[in-house]
């Protein structure tokens, strides 16, 4: 598993793992973020770099 970005306890069950983000999540994130058909049904579609600022913000609440 790749390193964690942020020092939030891992909990795990038999079925989930809950984990802080990782750096391999910010393509998917940012295409979720930007282009997502629930994102923009909500009007809540933002730019790459709203996105990017997002991912960061929610790295430093871990």
């Amino acid at each position: 598993m790749a390193e964690p970005l942020s020092p939030a306890p891992i909990p795990e069950t038999e079925r989930l793992i809950l984990r802080g983000p990782a750096r391999r999540n910010v393509t998917k994130f940012t295409r979720f973020k930007t282009s997502s058909p629930r994102m923009k049904s909500q009007d809540e579609a933002v730019s790459s770099e709203e996105a990017w600022f997002g991912f960061l913000t929610g790295i430093s609440h871990g």
